[in-house]
């Protein structure tokens, strides 16, 4: 089950990845917040985006790993609009 304030990492794929990276350092220079819907454990939810990572793997030809860490702000009831970025 999802709560509101917690944190989550989640991965995703590099151009994803690439996107919300770019927006959040973007944002992070005006000064605001990225907000991006996500599904997690099965649930629509609003998001601040508050971090990321990214891991080589130490075996041969495997891909990075890309994460994004968010705090959820909201869950989102299906009748509900979706947000500013869906991911």
């Amino acid at each position: 089950m999802v709560k509101v304030n917690e944190i989550y990492e989640f991965q995703t794929c590099t151009a994803d990845w690439n996107d919300i990276v770019s927006k959040f350092q973007s944002d992070m220079n005006a000064g605001k917040e990225t907000v991006i819907d996500r599904v997690i454990a099965g649930e629509v939810v609003r998001c601040v985006v508050t971090g990321y990572s990214w891991d080589k793997s130490k075996k041969p030809f495997q891909p990075m790993k890309q994460k994004i860490k968010v705090q959820v702000t909201e869950i989102i009831k299906p009748d509900q609009p979706s947000g500013k970025m869906n991911n």
